[in-house]
């Protein structure tokens, strides 16, 4: 569409104006004289918005421009569907005007997308076309929107609230506007709530809080929160632990083909968690995860392997999913890569491929790795003699209390207690552990 449309106002006359200058008239213009709506109700980050206007149910007049605007509404032409609809609610139709909110709502994403449109806009086609991301145009859209009662136009400014995205960030106006959206059966900002309940817990009564909005997203068939309700029905925060409540609201996630819950559904049929044992179907949803990329769900595959536990003991097939796992950057399976090549099963022995694989764990400061890595450095087994290098790690490893760690430092002459504050600090823990241990 050019940047230049034939626009018909309420009066019937042609207007040629700017793609861009109309939209901010039509937004603005709406906002200040209020032509679909009674009284403005109150600012909203400084821009002034508008409660919805009490209806009376009207779908006749202005029946030509609403039928008018649903159509480019359904092509994805926001712009001129607008429009019609602020013609059509002018003149009091009640369809127009519930409209409104929603074409406010899919321009803002618009103007937020910078002109990539929405996901939901017809294939092949962009709503309009910017240049690029308007952020002031898209906020005053989710604005009117919101005011407007879409619920879609609410979880959008909440999630700009709560982000500090096109606005100042601001938790207690995000959580009014996720609060009147999933009021209105938002699912995803019934989520959003549960979240926020959930990693801003301080008591007990958050977690129900959180678990409260879980609950009504999953019972929408929201698979993140079907997975959250199922892992606190496992835990037991915010609800009483059931196993086989668990079970469920995991298996129906997983069924929509959630990767977290496919993993922790097959970690729970493989414990026999919610019922009896069963690695076949453990095995099925590792894999399912693996396939989704996964890196823990490839790693506990490559374990199964690697044991014969539900399947064919076959380190070949370990060694293989270690690998996808270790390239994804999973620490875990670096490490297990890394054994692999040290003691050569499933691969030809190779010292130098094992240190490589150690120390790509190491640094994402798995302890196991560092102590191997800097036995290796100071042997000089596969890779050069380096005993500064060995003292780097073990003092690595020495901060997560390592007592091994600490033995090697004391064998090669290093004093942990006089390295850097940091390190001091783990030592004083140690010292702390230990005594709580004796008085046991």
């Amino acid at each position: 569409m050019s940047k230049n449309k034939m626009i018909y106002g309420a009066g019937g006359a042609v207007l040629a104006i700017s793609f861009i200058a109309f939209i901010a008239l039509a937004v603005r213009e709406d906002l200040k004289d209020g032509k679909a709506s009674t009284s403005q109700k109150e600012n909203v980050g400084g821009i002034p918005a508008k409660s919805a206007p009490a209806k009376k149910q009207n779908t006749t007049v202005g029946r030509e421009d609403y039928e008018a605007g649903m159509a480019l509404y359904e092509e994805g032409d926001y712009v001129e569907a607008l429009e019609c609809f602020l013609v059509s609610a002018d003149m009091g139709n009640t369809a127009a005007q519930d409209m409104l909110g929603t074409c406010y709502y899919k321009l803002g994403m618009c103007y937020y997308n910078g002109g990539k449109g929405l996901d939901i806009a017809p294939v092949g086609q962009t709503a309009i076309q910017c240049e690029e991301k308007d952020e002031t145009m898209a906020l005053e859209c989710f604005v009117e929107s919101a005011q407007r009662g879409c619920a879609d136009g609410q979880y959008q400014l909440a999630t700009c609230y709560y982000n500090g995205d096109c606005i100042k960030k601001d938790v207690p106006e995000a959580l009014k506007w996720y609060t009147k959206a999933a009021e209105q059966f938002h699912a995803e900002a019934q989520y959003s709530l549960g979240r926020h309940y959930e990693r801003n817990a301080r008591s007990r009564r958050d977690m129900e809080e959180a678990v409260k909005w879980f609950r009504r997203a999953a019972e929408q068939g929201h698979a993140k929160a079907q997975y959250s309700l199922g892992y606190r029905y496992l835990s037991g925060e915010g609800v009483k632990q059931n196993s086989a409540e668990a079970m469920k609201w995991l298996r129906k996630s997983a069924e929509q083909g959630y990767w977290a819950a496919q993993l922790q559904l097959a970690s729970c049929c493989a414990n026999g968690i919610g019922g009896r044992q069963n690695m076949a179907e453990a095995i099925d949803w590792y894999r399912k995860a693996a396939d989704q990329g996964s890196a823990i769900a490839l790693s506990m595959l490559a374990e199964c392997y690697k044991t014969g536990r539900g399947v064919e003991q076959d380190m070949a097939e370990a060694v293989k999913y270690f690998r996808k796992g270790a390239e994804l950057g999973y620490a875990g399976a670096q490490y297990s890569l890394a054994e692999c090549y040290r003691l050569g099963e499933g691969v030809e022995k190779n010292m130098a491929e094992a240190a490589k694989w150690y120390r790509e764990s190491a640094e994402q400061d798995e302890m196991e790795a560092q102590i191997r890595l800097a036995r290796i450095c100071e042997t000089g087994d596969g890779v050069e003699k380096d005993l500064q290098e060995a003292i780097k790690w073990y003092t690595r490893a020495a901060d997560h209390s390592d007592s091994e760690a600490l033995d090697a430092l004391k064998r090669l002459g290093v004093d942990y207690r006089y390295l850097p504050a940091r390190q001091r600090e783990w030592q004083e823990k140690l010292r702390r552990q230990r005594e709580k241990q004796k008085e046991l």
